[in-house]
């Protein structure tokens, strides 16, 4: 082989070594590309917003339910000192409520003030002391009553838990008799309106729009008051006297139902 055909060897095989390395170039960069695809991290996508019930809003409605009470009666006459206790079974009760509550987005606390007044009939009556045939005996009434309530509680979602308590109003009547000989009685009658404190605790679901329904039960306290019999002739003679109610206390269980106004979901985002 002469020198020129030795040059032109030599060039036809570096040509194909450059072809080669070129291949494998391309090669490698495709490979190392479908890598960095097959690796690279998903977008991120924000979750869907939440919606969250809230239960800012005034809301009006009506209840129904159960009330039990007790009343002591108490007779201080020259020589008697007496008192007895009286309770009644459940009496039903029905009313309605107004109110406003509020809540903080994104918060579970929720605080309102309520006003409610309900009609009763709840009944006290029966023999305080017997000296032979002559006997003091003693009524009672609660009638109806008036309540304006601060109310606090948690909420989730579309349940609220809460407490409630403040001031009661209620018109009570309370009767006291004097019976002599068996034969005849005087009777005195007072009716005063008293001023008392309830507290209680409940819970709410909303089940439909505004709409709303709940059980509490609540205590309440109207305590004691004193009244005086003055002497008199009938039906012989008796002597000035005092007489009292006291511890003046129900308890109630109430169903209630709201429509709360200028409510309803609001979309929570995070």
């Amino acid at each position: 082989m002469n020198q020129i055909e030795k040059i032109q060897t030599g060039a036809g095989t570096m040509k194909k070594l450059l072809l080669a390395a070129t291949a494998l170039a391309a090669l490698t960069a495709g490979s190392a590309g479908a890598a960095d695809l097959a690796v690279k991290a998903p977008i991120y996508k924000a979750p869907p917003p939440v919606a969250v019930f809230n239960w800012t809003g005034c809301y009006i409605g009506g209840q129904v339910g159960a009330q039990w009470g007790s009343w002591t009666a108490d007779v201080n006459y020259p020589g008697v000192v007496a008192s007895r206790d009286f309770d009644h079974k459940a009496n039903f009760i029905g009313g309605g409520q107004i109110g406003c509550n509020y809540q903080p987005v994104g918060s579970a606390f929720v605080i309102g003030i309520e006003g409610d007044i309900v009609g009763a009939n709840d009944k006290f009556s029966g023999e305080v002391i017997r000296m032979g045939t002559d006997h003091f005996d003693a009524a009672g009434k609660i009638g109806t009553q008036g309540s304006l309530r601060l109310r606090v509680g948690a909420a989730w979602d579309r349940f609220l838990l809460y407490v409630a308590g403040g001031a009661t109003w209620a018109k009570l009547t309370a009767d006291h008799f004097l019976v002599r000989d068996g034969v005849g009685a005087a009777a005195f009658e007072t009716s005063p309106n008293r001023t008392g404190w309830n507290i209680g605790v409940g819970g709410e679901y909303a089940f439909a729009g505004g709409w709303t329904v709940g059980l509490e039960y609540r205590f309440t306290d109207y305590g004691s008051f004193d009244y005086s019999i003055p002497a008199g002739t009938f039906p012989s003679t008796f002597f000035a006297h005092t007489a009292s109610a006291d511890h003046i206390r129900t308890s109630d269980v109430r169903v209630r139902l709201n429509y709360l106004f200028n409510s309803g979901p609001v979309v929570a985002r995070y």
